[in-house]
This record gives C-alpha cells, structure tokens and sequence, in this order.
C-alpha cells in the first residue's frame, strides 16, 4: 500500500487533493511544522521545498516512512532534503517537546483512530501558543443510518478504516480539545471506485465486495455518497472537510 501512495502524485501538481488543502492551509514561510500521519511523504516535501523552516512527519508504518524516506532523497537539493525528517510513533504519543511546532499537519488521520481525542490533545501539546492545526478528515452524512453504511465501505475497502464523523462531530472534538476554529470549507472530490481501490493496491475479492455495495447504493443513495454510472463505470462524491484551527496564546 506505501508502494502504491507513493506515486498517487509526488508533487501537488500531480496532486489536485493536496494541493486544495495546502492552498486553503495559506502558510507563511519560515515555520516548523509537524505532519502526523504523513504517509508516503509528498507534503512533507513540498512544504520543505515551500519555504518552511523545518517539516516532521510522523507515521505508524515503516513502510510508509521507508517511501517516504525514498522520496525525502531523490527530490529537491541537499540543503531542501535536510529540512525534512521522518519518525516512527503514534499519533496519541507524541516523541517531541511541549511547544515544539507552530503548525500541525493532520490530514485523512482522524477515521483510522480509535482515540482521536487523545491525538487531537497530543497535537494541542506539541503546538506554541497562536500555532495553528490544520486537519483534513472524510466526512459522513449527517444521517447515521447513510453513514453507517459508509463506514461498512469504507471498512471493507480498508481494514485499518475505525469510522467517520459528521462536521459538527469534528468540529466538537476541536472546540472540545482547546482549538479555536478559524475557517473551514468542504470540498467535493468525485472519485471513480476503480482509481479508489488502485490506490491502496485492493485484492481482487475486495474489490469485488467494494464494487458491489456501492453499486447496490445507487438507488436510494444507501451510503450518501451520490453513486453513479457514468460511461459504465462507478463513481462516487466523497466530501472531504478542512478546518483550520488555532491554539490560544492564553
């Protein structure tokens, strides 16, 4: 899977997914910033390769950071490379210093953690006073019985899948957690099932079960994802929500 992630586009020209979210995160140059749950590496980079002072990401999977690694050497100068770092930890443990970060990075984390308050507190530690969090999450529809059928797909897609929220659910586990929210939009990405499942590289039986829940969710919109054919392929409308939130000085 760190394999297949890896070249879902290096860069956010070849990444219209990252590249939305770095555009809407408006960064100022000359800041340290930590990525948790920083996957294969391709924002990392580019936000060493943008002007930041130094970027971390963490990742639960050696073979994500092993990619990542890979990536951090062959793309960019000497100088652009030593400014990026890679670590092995969960999200809700943290191996860094209180007020260590101005920025963290969160991005399509939260669904796969059976704790995500405690994350979202390790994130309030490790951030200075007026540091910012930016997270981006999948969302569920607001009815609970559309978006249970859309945690079973995405469960069935990928095991390590716990469960997505409504925006009011994040929105409280911020608020909850000490952040004071800024600004938020949702975005809405159509996605072909095909290009879904190639990229966590999914066997062919996954596939297979995937393809059949969505298509049996066309007719009443099951899952609340807008199913659809379109020139004889599934396509769905998943939402994605950016918040970005901010760490008291006081």
């Amino acid at each position: 899977m760190a394999a297949q992630l890896s070249q879902a586009g290096q860069h956010p020209v070849d990444n219209p997914h990252l590249q939305s979210f770095l555009d809407f995160a408006d960064l100022a140059p000359g800041l340290q910033i930590l990525e948790v749950g920083s996957g294969p590496g391709q924002a990392v980079i580019q936000l060493a390769h943008s002007g930041a002072k130094r970027v971390v990401g963490v990742d639960l999977s050696p073979g994500m950071l092993e990619q990542a690694e890979y990536l951090r050497l062959s793309n960019g100068t000497e100088e652009q490379a030593g400014q990026a770092d890679f670590r092995l930890a969960p999200a809700q443990r943290l191996p860094f210093q209180d007020e260590r970060f101005d920025v963290v990075i969160c991005r399509l984390l939260l669904h796969h953690l059976r704790e995500p308050e405690q994350a979202l507190r390790e994130f309030w530690r490790v951030l200075r006073p007026g540091g910012h969090l930016l997270l981006a999450d999948v969302l569920g529809a607001d009815d609970p019985v559309k978006r249970a059928t859309h945690n079973v797909i995405e469960g069935a897609r990928n095991p390590t899948h716990v469960g997505i929220h409504p925006a009011e659910t994040y929105r409280s586990m911020l608020v909850d957690a000490g952040f004071v929210l800024e600004k938020e939009e949702i975005r809405r990405l159509d996605r072909r099932a095909d290009d879904w499942l190639d990229m966590i590289a999914a066997p062919e039986a996954v596939r297979e079960k995937v393809l059949d829940m969505l298509e049996a969710s066309i007719e009443t919109d099951a899952a609340g994802l807008e199913v659809r054919k379109e020139d004889g392929e599934l396509v769905f409308t998943q939402r994605i929500l950016h918040v970005k939130a901010q760490k008291p000085t006081a």
